[in-house]
């Protein structure tokens, strides 16, 4: 049994990204975390990918995830989920 002191410390959820209000967590791995989150100015619960910090090091990288970003938007599939918005608010992409 591990020390309570010596357990790993939390992330805190934002409450809100850009124009979205963060509802809770999805998921998260090495690239990212994914956020159930409100947009109200389209009235509707999205998914919204964040990369988590020291993953977008350089200017180059936060462009090359707003390339893919704009790319995936154009893809249109059954098994493949739209994306609706990409951008940045702050330091943070999305």
């Amino acid at each position: 049994v591990k020390p309570a002191s010596a357990t790993a410390p939390t992330t805190a959820v934002p409450t809100t990204i850009g124009r979205f209000a963060i509802r809770g967590k999805l998921g998260a791995g090495a690239f990212g975390t994914v956020y159930r989150a409100y947009d109200p100015q389209l009235d509707r619960v999205v998914a919204l990918k964040v990369p988590n910090p020291g993953v977008m090091t350089d200017a180059k990288r936060a462009e090359r995830f707003l390339r893919e970003a704009k790319a995936a938007a154009n893809l249109h599939h059954p098994h493949i989920v739209p994306v609706f918005d990409a951008g940045k608010d702050g330091d943070t992409l999305y």
